[in-house]
């Protein structure tokens, strides 16, 4: 049941963020962010959680001892990195992580105002 939960929840997940970051969901981009003044970007980041999920839902089912030690590693760095990823961006994402749209879009919210 958690396997197929897992992954329900990362597809879910990884699906949002894809749309956002190709720009067909642009809804949460005025979204506060926790900190005042710093302008958050959750929806770029769901598409790294997406795949961090989808990464641990993937290894909860498999057996360690039969994988290359370099490769578990390699996942459990890519599992991890993008669910930190993910966190951080309720808070700010530097500007490489974001699509070329955002800037576009922040740019020309900044001069209308």
């Amino acid at each position: 049941m958690g396997f197929i939960l897992g992954l329900i929840l990362s597809l879910v997940m990884l699906t949002m963020g894809w749309r956002a970051h190709t720009g067909r969901w642009r809804s949460w981009l005025g979204h506060p962010g926790l900190l005042p003044r710093v302008r958050a970007y959750p929806g770029v980041g769901m598409l790294y959680g997406g795949i961090g999920l989808l990464t641990g839902t993937l290894l909860w089912d498999a057996d360690p001892d039969s994988m290359a030690k370099p490769l578990l590693g390699l996942l459990l760095v890519l599992m991890l990195g993008g669910i930190w990823t993910f966190l951080v961006s309720l808070v700010w994402l530097p500007k490489f992580m974001l699509p070329g749209w955002v800037r576009v879009a922040e740019r020309t919210k900044e001069r209308q105002a």
